[in-house]
Order: structure tokens, then sequence, then C-alpha cells
């Protein structure tokens, strides 16, 4: 559960076939992970248990992008461009609650015993960097175009609290 918005305001400028862009942003959200495991046995009783961390974050951002226009002839164009976007970290605060639990009569859950429940524990989310490049062949003033671009994003970067996750690094063509 939980997701991600970004605010973000954004300029660009244009000298001859030369254009320059650049955003700044406010990225926040929440993640939230649950995890109940809960036994059905006939002949031992075991306890119910339950694993709670809610996640806050949020930072500035900063992506900008540059491209090119380059007239080929009265009708054809050469468009080349990039664009980056900087990884770093992100401020975030972390509750955590670690129970064993029961069902009660109307379906919630009732606590037993509470093996941690924290709220506000400080911590630093890496998120990653990457960048694009592309380019596009207009023709015909401007009734056909065909074109190619090429991504990477550095996963590698990725730390959660500090530990590294399963991921490697996309690139996408």
């Amino acid at each position: 559960n939980g997701g991600s918005t970004k605010a973000f305001i954004g300029t660009a400028y244009r000298i001859g076939g030369l254009s320059i862009g650049v955003n700044a942003g406010f990225l926040f959200g929440n993640q939230n992970i649950n995890t109940e495991r809960s036994f059905r046995n006939d002949s031992i009783f075991y306890f119910n248990s339950q694993q709670q961390n809610n996640t806050y974050y949020s930072r500035f951002s900063l992506d900008g992008g540059i491209q090119y226009k380059l007239k080929l002839s009265k009708n054809n164009n050469l468009r080349i461009g990039a664009t980056g976007f900087m990884g770093g970290n992100m401020n975030a605060t972390q509750d955590r609650l670690r129970q064993t639990f029961i069902f009660n009569s109307s379906n919630g859950v009732d606590s037993l015993d509470v093996a941690e429940r924290s709220t506000g524990n400080p911590g630093i989310i890496t998120i990653p960097s990457g960048y694009s490049t592309g380019l596009q062949l207009e023709g015909g003033a401007g009734q056909w175009m065909i074109g190619a671009e090429y991504e990477t994003i550095n996963w590698n970067e990725y730390r959660f609290f500090g530990k590294e996750d399963n991921v490697a690094n996309a690139s996408l063509l």
C-alpha cells in the first residue's frame, strides 16, 4: 500500500535549435507493508503474528534536459536530446509494530504480546539516478517521424534505511 506524489515546476529556454529545460519539484509519499501470519491447526494452537511498517518520505528533486534540432533540408530535421535526473538521499520516518494477536468476535484484532511499537524512527532512502538519450528523424515537413531512445536507471544505488535491495540496474532501448 502507499504511493508517491511529485509536485514540480519547470521551465525551458531556446536559442536557435538548442533547447534547455529544467524541473524542480518536491517528491513525497508513503509505503505501508503489513504482514500477518495465521496458523490453522486442529491439534496444536499457535498465536498469530503481525508486522507493520509504515514509512513516510520526502525530498526536493531536480531534473533537466537538452535538445538540439538540426535542419537537414527544407522538409527534414534531426532532433537529438538527453534528459537526466539526480539520485540521492531522501529523508524518511518509519512506524513499526511487531505483535502476536488473536481475532476477536467482530473480526478485529486484539493484541496479546507487543514485541515492538515505535513511531518516527528516522532513516534515509537512497534513490537512483538515471538518464536517457534519443534521436528523431522528421521528414515531409512533419508528416512522418522515426526515432530511438535509450534509458538507464542505476538501481544499484538504491538503499532503504541503509539496506540494499535485490534490484539491478535497468536499461531500455
